[in-house]
């Protein structure tokens, strides 16, 4: 058998309390399922990955499965806490503009794993799906909170779809999208034309219902 590389005898070696240690192993553990674009990987390699002994990871996770749901819980607060983050200045389109940037900015550079999130592959009980139907939603929310439409199902629907176009979109991409003005114009426009739209049909189902 090899040595053990420098770089894993030295972090195995170093004691960190255990939330820290908790972090770093979700932290190598995102970074693989970024570089391979999904979630099946063993505990042999995630250990690798975190530079750890395989007893040291299953101290702290029981199984991939359930390292990956501490994972996915850990990324879609994250997201949901950025887009919290958003404040209230400017119109209501500066407001999206700059929500839309910290969506694109959650997703950037995680194409290859997005690949598999395409509507014709989503499996509804995988954990990687959930997390992002559920970052997806707070999107969808809270871009329809921002044009005060945050009572509107009509509107909450329409921004979902939208905010799949945008995973989409980042999936689809070449480079990071969060900084490109021409990305996010383009994105702030067709989600001002979403939720025009949604207002517009949420009207005449209003006014068919008040016909009856």
């Amino acid at each position: 058998m090899g040595e053990t590389p420098v770089h894993t005898r030295r972090t195995h070696d170093r004691r960190f309390p255990l939330h820290v240690r908790r972090e770093m192993i979700l932290d190598a553990a995102f970074e693989a399922s970024r570089r391979r674009g999904g979630i099946d990987i063993s505990m042999t390699d995630l250990a690798r990955e975190a530079g750890i002994s395989r007893n040291l990871l299953y101290h702290h996770f029981h199984s991939p499965a359930a390292l990956f749901s501490n994972l996915i819980e850990r990324e879609t607060r994250r997201v949901c806490e950025r887009l919290d983050a958003v404040g209230p200045a400017g119109t209501p389109e500066e407001r999206a503009r700059r929500m839309i940037a910290a969506y694109l900015l959650s997703f950037d550079g995680h194409g290859e794993t997005l690949k598999r999130l395409s509507a014709d592959k989503a499996d509804p009980q995988d954990p990687v799906d959930c997390a992002v139907r559920k970052t997806a939603e707070a999107f969808a929310r809270g871009l329809a909170g921002v044009f005060g439409a945050a009572d509107s199902a009509t509107v909450v629907e329409e921004l979902y779809r939208f905010a799949g176009f945008v995973l989409r979109f980042v999936r689809d991409a070449e480079g990071p999208l969060a900084d490109d003005p021409a990305a996010l114009s383009v994105c702030t426009e067709m989600c001002v034309g979403t939720v025009r739209q949604a207002l517009g049909k949420e009207a005449c189902l209003k006014r068919l219902a008040l016909a009856r």
